[in-house]
């Protein structure tokens, strides 16, 4: 899946904005623009899917809000290294 020029928000509680799922799932955004302001948030969710950010930004705002969650063992240094994740990974470029 491809996703560009795009803005995902949201003010509630537990927002979710991107979310993938599947070793075989592969989505790709391009210029994507996720905000949050709500406690407990997670902008970009993979549960071994591969998800790539291109020109993109992140920002929430709220307790225990993250930018961006996987499920599964990680390894990886940084977040734009590719945290690794069953196979699944968050890229940022």
């Amino acid at each position: 899946m491809d996703i560009a020029n795009s803005t995902l928000s949201g003010t509630q509680n537990q927002f979710y904005g991107l979310w993938a799922t599947g070793k075989e799932t592969e989505v790709t955004a391009h210029q994507l623009k996720i905000t949050s302001q709500g406690a407990d948030s997670r902008l970009v969710n993979s549960y071994s899917a591969n998800i790539t950010l291109k020109d993109s930004t992140l920002s929430s705002i709220g307790q225990k809000a993250r930018g961006y969650y996987r499920i599964g063992e990680c390894y990886g240094d940084r977040p734009s290294s590719g945290h690794q994740c069953r196979g699944g990974k968050v890229l940022m470029l």
